[in-house]
């Protein structure tokens, strides 16, 4: 996998060769494409309703669309804390980065743009309580949508997105 060193992040960037390979097994007829849907259903979660299989091949080679380690360490912080927090260096860094010991909490009562939260009853990444937690503290909060058979991916490439999750959110951009 290509690999990137910018401002101390490593990125997970679009490899032509991992692409290639997920094109050929998860097309259809390949021998393989029973595989790629489970690895999906273990990406995002268990959704049968939601994956068009003859898009795989697309899918796997966009998804996901390259991420970072220390973005994947936040989320785990983010995850033990139990707090809406910045990235924590240690009590050295944050003292010299943020002044104080441990990571300022963000402020979500201060965000002034409108916010829309779409999220699937089925999403491996979300849990009911902490979006509605969150819901209840965004003081803009235009659109909050629970969405029943959608897994985290779906809400992208699910077979009802269009119309279940991309046409609103267009109408919402012409509200907003």
């Amino acid at each position: 996998i290509y690999t990137a060193l910018t401002q101390n992040y490593e990125l997970l960037g679009y490899n032509s060769n991992a692409a290639k390979l997920g094109e050929i097994l998860c097309q259809d007829g390949a021998i393989t494409q029973g595989l790629c849907v489970t690895l999906y259903y273990l990406a995002s979660g268990y959704s049968p309703s939601q994956i068009n299989k003859t898009r795989l091949p697309v899918i796997a080679t966009n998804s996901p669309a390259g991420s970072s380690i220390r973005q994947g360490q936040h989320f785990a912080q983010l995850i033990t804390t139990d707090k809406f927090q910045k990235y924590d260096y240690g009590k050295v860094k944050n003292l010299e980065i943020y002044g104080q010991p441990t990571p300022p909490q963000y402020n979500i009562s201060k965000m002034t743009a409108p916010v829309a939260i779409y999220v699937g009853d089925r999403d491996i990444y979300s849990k009911k309580e902490d979006i509605d937690k969150t819901a209840a503290a965004v003081p803009n909060l235009a659109v909050y949508r629970y969405i029943k058979g959608f897994s985290h991916l779906d809400l992208v490439w699910g077979i009802d997105a269009p119309s279940v999750v991309f046409n609103d959110i267009l109408e919402q951009m012409g509200r907003h």
